[in-house]
């Protein structure tokens, strides 16, 4: 099975659910059986200097008309802890032994508790995927940064 991070950011989950439903026995299992996504609100002031700031003065030119187009882009990074300023907020538990490609795509409301005051950067997403296993459940998490900066604005998510 192939890390969460391929399996929803590079769309294969729907390749893993076709599998599943043409060649997996009546009693098969998959795993991992469910995962969840989350997200939080981060700050992380370096990498906001390097992604978004940049801009500001390349080599002496201002882009500032760049920004725009950068923070529409995901970013797959490992995060610091101690730049996570809220608490998690679970948007989404999938059941991969049940789950059809529709359900998929989804919009939902959420919140997102702020635990620290400063300046939000950045909103990230964490896969953890759930494995069931005779009484035992193991979890992996994955993190997934989405980049969504809100400079200057606080945590407007």
């Amino acid at each position: 099975m192939s890390s969460g991070y391929f399996l929803l950011f590079e769309s294969m989950l729907d390749s893993v659910l076709y599998a599943r439903d043409q060649y997996l026995a009546d009693d098969g299992l998959v795993y991992p059986d469910r995962c969840s996504i989350s997200l939080v609100a981060v700050s992380d002031m370096q990498k906001y200097g390097e992604r978004i700031a940049f801009w500001e003065d390349v080599y002496g030119f201002k882009m500032t008309c760049m920004k725009k187009a950068v923070i529409q882009e995901p970013v797959v990074d490992v995060l610091k802890p101690e730049t996570v300023i809220s608490e998690p907020a679970v948007v989404k538990t999938i059941d991969c032994g049940s789950v059809m490609v529709s359900e998929l795509e989804f919009s939902v409301d959420f919140v997102l508790k702020i635990t620290a005051s400063t300046m939000c950067t950045v909103s990230a997403s964490t896969l953890t995927l759930h494995q069931q296993t005779h009484k035992q459940t193991r979890c992996i998490t994955c993190r997934t940064q989405a980049s969504i900066f809100r400079a200057n604005q606080g945590c407007q998510l």
